[in-house]
């Protein structure tokens, strides 16, 4: 682990920063955190403040960040990305293979937004381990709040989602071998040969056990290719371009034939949910479900809008790009398609917006779009109109010569290709919640990556800062931007993992600190 060298000795007070306090202040005024920071958006916008780097990381596994948390070495090892020097607050143990983390969730247990019966939970992480245990731990000290055994380690349970965010999720297991779904498992249940995958959903606040149930090809089809839940619908997708989707309330009523609740005792004095008494199949698909929606697109790809009024996908063997449809008729709005880029090496980029206002964010080469759905009362017409762009393009530079000492220019070969691919200068967003900001990485000149602040309602550039490293190389980048934190991490293609921390400073602070390590 590599950090800056200097100490800062008045910032590593916890207990002393403005932010933290003013935090403090406003949830104490009945003011989510979440919704009002007023005072630190102003130090950020117009103020004069700037980001510093204080200290990076390399791994060779996969780094996430959450807020103020990094998570290292496959969910493992948590650190405080809020400080000035990496300080880890807990590590998980490992002591066998079996206990690996191979995936997992962060819940916020925000007290404001939670049921008076629900108080009282504080933010923790679901992770799955490769035992198929799940566990729920404390954020704040890693402590073991609660393990669930999920299922015999015959059905390897590798995904855990979102079913409803925040409030359920979905565990998936991996393909079952066909030599092993004749298998008997220990408690005397029998997996039948045509069970594919296995699902179980969970309610949380508090952890809750809902239903666990198998996708059959008999049942659904010999061309089911991958299926998930996602706000209580599953969505079944078929190697033909099919997606299905079908009701789960529908489900547990037609076919669930019991309920136990964890760690309820059963007839062998054991716990329901707790080793060695796994979860059990209480829903039998034995036919098919009703269909609530069904469409053919490309890649098997369909975004649904909240609430669910429209619907994006590719329509299937077409070339038109992203299509904007409506639920009721089944027909696509007017200007609904967004065309894809031309002569681009990369595929458009379309998700929608994370401030569940219902937008479209378009992220192209070179522009970052924001798209929404106007309704037309009087002509009786939906349309998608363009609300803003942010545009990021760069001039191209000057083809250099190459000159001899005796002043003979060297010809130099360029290839066609590289002249028709433009080049990526828009590489991620993310949306800061808490200040109600677009945070956008870009190329501003050749490999020099710049961080953009963007008001989120009109793309007005607010304030912009340089990053230090280079990305001319990097893959897979993301930002993860917190009160007065920036966390930069990617992927090089060396297969090296990084992240590098920012903190938000007065310009004198990072003068002083340029004057002592020169």
């Amino acid at each position: 682990m590599q950090a800056a060298e200097p100490h800062f000795s008045a910032f590593d007070k916890r207990n002393n920063n403005v932010c933290c306090m003013l935090v403090q202040r406003e949830y104490l005024l009945h003011k989510s955190q979440r919704r009002s920071c007023h005072v630190l958006r102003s130090l950020l916008t117009k103020c004069d403040y700037t980001f510093h780097k204080v200290w990076w990381q390399t791994s060779s596994q996969r780094i996430s960040c959450d807020g103020a948390l990094i998570f290292l070495k496959n969910y493992s090892q948590c650190v405080d990305s809020s400080a000035f020097h990496p300080r880890v607050k807990f590590q998980v143990s490992q002591v066998s293979a079996s206990s690996k983390i191979t995936d997992a969730l962060l819940t916020e247990g925000y007290p404001e937004t939670m049921d008076l019966p629900h108080k009282g939970y504080r933010a923790s992480m679901l992770a799955l381990t490769k035992g198929n245990l799940l566990l729920r731990m404390d954020l704040q000290n890693g402590h073991l709040l609660e393990q669930i055994y999920v299922g015999f380690p015959i059905i390897k349970f590798r995904t855990i989602q979102w079913n409803v965010v925040g409030e359920s999720v979905t565990l998936i297991s991996q393909i079952i071998p066909p030599e092993l779904r004749t298998q008997r498992l220990e408690a005397g249940q029998e997996l039948h040969p045509d069970r594919w995958k296995q699902i179980v959903i969970l309610s949380l606040f508090p952890l809750q056990f809902v239903c666990k149930f198998s996708v059959s090809r008999q049942v659904f089809g010999r061309h089911v290719l991958d299926v998930s839940v996602f706000l209580d619908l599953l969505t079944v997708m078929h190697s033909s371009g099919h997606v299905r989707m079908y009701s789960m309330e529908t489900i547990l009523k037609q076919y669930q034939y019991h309920s136990y609740n964890l760690r309820q005792p059963m007839s062998d004095r054991a716990l329901y949910g707790v080793y060695p008494s796994p979860l059990t199949e209480n829903v039998e698909i034995k036919e098919l479900p009703p269909c609530l929606f069904e469409v053919r697109c490309r890649n098997r790809d369909v975004m649904l809008t909240l609430p669910p009024c429209y619907y994006l996908m590719w329509p299937y063997k077409e070339e038109i790009g992203v299509c904007c449809f409506s639920f009721e008729t089944g027909q696509m709005v007017r200007s609904g398609c967004i065309s894809k880029e031309e002569a681009s090496a990369y595929d458009d980029r379309i998700a929608l917006h994370a401030d569940d206002s219902g937008r479209v964010v378009h992220m192209t080469n070179s522009q970052l779009r924001l798209l929404k759905l106007k309704r037309n009362e009087e002509e009786n017409f939906t349309e998608l109109v363009e609300e803003f762009v942010i545009s990021r393009n760069i001039e191209p530079k000057p083809p250099s010569l190459k000159v001899t000492q005796s002043g003979r220019i060297i010809k130099q070969r360029v290839l066609p290709d590289a002249v028709d691919l433009p080049d990526r200068t828009v590489l991620t967003m993310v949306y800061s919640e808490e200040q109600d900001m677009i945070v956008l990485l870009s190329l501003q000149h050749e490999d020099c990556a710049t961080v953009g602040f963007y008001d989120n309602w009109n793309g007005c550039l607010l304030r912009q800062f340089p990053l230090e490293e280079n990305v001319e190389e990097a893959l897979e980048r993301s930002i993860c931007f917190y009160l007065d934190t920036l966390v930069h991490a990617f992927k090089t293609q060396h297969g090296q993992f990084e992240c590098h921390v920012y903190k938000l400073q007065p310009l004198s602070e990072v003068a002083d600190i340029s004057l002592n390590t020169g």
